[in-house]
């Protein structure tokens, strides 16, 4: 089988196998692997270009989705695989990882920043929400750790803002409580920041 090529557009190339179209991939990485035009290959070989351009496509897929924001390894994982990308995935995540593109404890940190000014979580949540991203538990804690987090606070600042709508009864108070612990304080915590706010008040 003879490989030929011609030029596509946006620095592209198209690659032609006996003279029928086979794949496209970007002409910089083309030109990296030194495949001269006419090259002939046998059919083991092919499958290895093509795996190798199907990771390419998956790395410059992955990388356009990292130019909107930062995302962890799985989340990029998840995301290839539902563009296309089932096979090809994992080793171009990885890739991006071994770049520096994807850099997990950066993740973490950018969107721990986040979720305390945005959404004004406590520890337990921000926790709960880096491993919905895909994070492994140890790096989680650790990123979190970074914070120097005061949850009685974070609690006294909702209660004056968002929830102060909420405390004039019993009722009120007690569907502020269970909104602070979905927001992952501790009941200790909460507590702690209802007797301050009380003594405060008086």
């Amino acid at each position: 089988m003879q490989i030929t090529t011609k030029g596509g557009n946006a620095g592209k190339v198209h690659i032609y196998v006996d003279g029928e179209y086979s794949l496209t991939v970007d002409l910089k990485y083309w030109q990296s692997l030194g495949i001269a035009e006419k090259t002939e290959i046998d059919g083991e070989q092919l499958e290895r270009l093509e795996h190798l351009i199907g990771v390419r496509r998956a790395f410059n897929k992955g990388l356009s989705l990292l130019v909107t924001r930062e995302h962890s390894r799985a989340e990029i994982v998840r995301k290839l695989k539902e563009k296309g990308f089932e096979q090809y995935a994992d080793e171009a995540a990885q890739q991006l990882c071994e770049h520096g593109y994807i850099n997990e404890e950066r993740f973490c940190e950018i969107y721990i920043r986040q979720l305390i000014e945005h959404k004004h979580f406590g520890k337990k949540r921000i926790y709960d929400e880096l491993r919905s991203k895909g994070i492994d538990g140890q790096t989680a804690q650790a990123a979190i750790e970074e914070f120097e987090l005061d949850p009685v606070n974070d609690i006294l600042q909702l209660l004056g803002g968002k929830l102060s709508r909420y405390m004039n009864d019993e009722k009120g108070v007690n569907r502020c409580f269970n909104t602070l612990v979905r927001y992952g304080y501790s009941p200790s915590e909460i507590r702690r920041a209802f007797a301050a706010l009380k003594e405060a008040e008086e």
